[in-house]
């Protein structure tokens, strides 16, 4: 079972990199069938849903990987991007002050949050932000 999972989400991987986002997400949908959450299916098949301009359907997988590890900076980083997308600011901006507050953030994702923060006018938080990639805390 967990062998087909693995080949599902490999070949959802392979079709997302070709673009072919349709493909991609019957065979993340595939992987999930059953009742074994799966947090990697399920950030791919979010992953998939953005790239293909589906915020509503990303944001479900979405929360679902990040109920299964909401510690995945990833999947929070998209989740936020999902609502902002859909013009829920306040969700986004919930999520990445969490995101933020967090001491392992790379400098890439820093850079997401430093750029939600300066558009959404949160001066501050974005100024923060900056701080924290030229001190090299990220």
């Amino acid at each position: 079972m967990e062998d087909s999972i693995q080949e599902y989400i490999k070949a959802g991987k392979g079709y997302s990199e070709q673009k072919n986002y349709d493909l991609a997400i019957k065979q993340f949908n595939k992987a999930l069938e059953g009742d074994c959450p799966n947090e990697e299916a399920n950030f791919e098949l979010g992953k998939a849903y953005y790239l293909r301009g589906m915020f509503l359907e990303a944001v479900a997988a979405l929360e679902a990987a990040a109920r299964i590890n909401p510690d995945n900076i990833d999947s929070s980083i998209l989740l936020a991007k999902s609502y902002q997308e859909q013009g829920k600011n306040e969700c986004a901006s919930e999520i990445f002050k969490r995101i933020s507050s967090v001491g392992s953030v790379d400098d890439k994702a820093r850079m997401q949050l430093f750029e939600f923060f300066r558009a959404n006018k949160m001066y501050d938080l974005a100024i923060k932000e900056c701080e924290k990639i030229s001190n090299g805390k990220a």
